[in-house]
């Protein structure tokens, strides 16, 4: 213990040196990391964090509707305002959004842009079977222009 302190004690500047190296190579994987992946420095998004959270989007929002609207059709019997033919459209839809979601992620990670546009086409029929809704409808058109221009990029 006491030869630790007497070394700490001597090589204290270059040990102060070599942390304060090591923090900030450790701060600049971090930020690139950041830039990368998800915020850039001025706290707006990249194209790429609103591509993930597209397809994110998607994938959730299907997986949620799809398990809703199939608890509700089996509790209700199929009489519902619409018809159990609007169930069969949405669980359709629903399974298409996931799949769209699951593309995009692979074709985000993947970098294959055929792939990408792909699953941004999947995606889109949930958002307008379900347009009584407006909120999935408005996110989806703001987050697949984020989207395309993405696309242009990759």
């Amino acid at each position: 213990m006491k030869f630790a302190f007497v070394l700490f004690t001597i090589q204290h500047s270059s040990i102060v040196v070599y942390l304060a190296n090591v923090k900030k190579i450790q701060n600049s994987q971090q930020l690139n990391l950041q830039q990368n992946y998800i915020m850039c420095n001025d706290g707006s998004c990249t194209l790429r964090c609103k591509a993930l959270f597209l397809a994110g989007w998607s994938l959730g929002h299907g997986l949620l509707n799809l398990i809703f609207y199939l608890h509700q059709y089996q509790t209700s019997l199929g009489l519902w305002f619409m018809g159990s033919g609007y169930f069969i459209a949405i669980a359709a839809f629903s399974v298409l959004s996931v799949v769209g979601g699951i593309l995009m992620l692979v074709a985000i990670f993947k970098d294959i842009k055929w792939l990408f546009l792909l699953g941004l086409v999947l995606s889109w029929g949930l958002p307008v079977v379900i347009c009584y809704f407006i909120y999935p409808l408005v996110i989806h058109i703001i987050f697949t222009i984020c989207a395309c221009r993405y696309y242009k990029e990759m």
